[in-house]
């Protein structure tokens, strides 16, 4: 028995395949896209779907999102996803507001201050801010950050449990793509 397929494509010309070639090549096709979409998820980007209210009006309940996994320098601003420092099974994503070494304070009408100064927040909108929670002035630790949802008062942030160590940061946000609502 050969192991050579022969196939006739012309008048006396015959292609010859070696079957263990083909046999690679077939076992190529099937299996390396699967490992390459693993290896991506693990190293590069992360869907997610986010299950709290916590960030409304930005990432609502029941939105995919896509991750990176590649976090590199974290600014105020971004939004990031991390264990959850309570209880590291669980994921949270929620908006960095406060960098390591910086003083943070929230005022009685919600207006928070780094280093005495007063930020802007365009991202909020008042119908999830209507009943500020004060935080008396915190310096944040090095290499940890505080972190609050858009929806401020329905937002499980900082303000209830502290700052979250760089350490159990795994992702940041880049963009929604599938919208429940």
């Amino acid at each position: 028995m050969s192991s050579e397929i022969s196939i006739q494509l012309e008048p006396n010309r015959k292609v010859k395949f070696n079957r263990k070639r083909l046999l690679l090549v077939i076992l190529a096709c099937i299996l390396i896209p699967p490992a390459v979409s693993i290896l991506v998820v693990l190293f590069v980007i992360q869907p997610v779907k986010n299950q709290s209210g916590g960030m409304s009006p930005t990432i609502n309940d029941g939105d995919r999102i896509l991750l990176s996994k590649r976090i590199g320098t974290l600014n105020r601003g971004d939004i990031i996803v991390f264990y959850f420092p309570l209880e590291p099974k669980l994921s949270y994503v929620k908006r960095i507001v406060g960098l390591p070494g910086e003083a943070i304070r929230i005022d009685e009408a919600g207006k928070v201050f780094i280093n005495g100064s007063p930020i802007e927040e365009a991202y909020l909108h008042t119908e999830f801010y209507r009943h500020p929670r004060p935080v008396d002035e915190v310096l944040i630790k090095p290499d940890s950050y505080f972190v609050m949802g858009d929806n401020r008062d329905g937002s499980n942030d900082s303000r209830s449990w502290g700052q979250v160590p760089r350490s159990l940061i795994y992702g940041k946000y880049l963009w929604r793509y599938w919208a429940a609502n």
